[in-house]
């Protein structure tokens, strides 16, 4: 895996590395604690390769609009399924959920149709 960027943030109050690579043609994001330990890791997937339920939550806040990306993060066992879209008024929006569609956050961004 070629590594294309390394980054330190800061998430919630702690130093953490994330690590830009690209991993079977796609991008990926791995984040490390200060101490090595991996923490998360984005996919970005097909829209067609989520379940179902996943899907759904997404498609519906997209309102007849587009959605953009879609990525699978992974933290332990815990994997989530999170959707940048852009409505059909315009508004740029970002919605985290699980497998089973139970839905994690919504962020409402700017109007703007880039």
């Amino acid at each position: 895996m070629p590594v294309s960027s390394i980054s330190k943030e800061t998430e919630g109050g702690k130093i953490e590395y994330e690590v830009e690579t690209t991993y079977k043609g796609k991008p990926r994001s791995d984040s490390f604690n200060c101490k090595g330990l991996l923490l998360e890791i984005e996919d970005s997937v097909d829209r067609d390769s989520i379940p179902a339920a996943a899907k759904a939550t997404p498609e519906k806040k997209a309102a007849g609009g587009t959605i953009k990306e879609v990525e699978k993060l992974a933290s332990g066992e815990k994997v989530f399924y999170e959707a940048d879209m852009i409505a059909s008024i315009g508004k740029k929006t970002a919605v985290s959920d699980t497998e089973n569609g139970v839905v994690k956050s919504v962020e409402d961004g700017d109007e703007d149709k880039d």
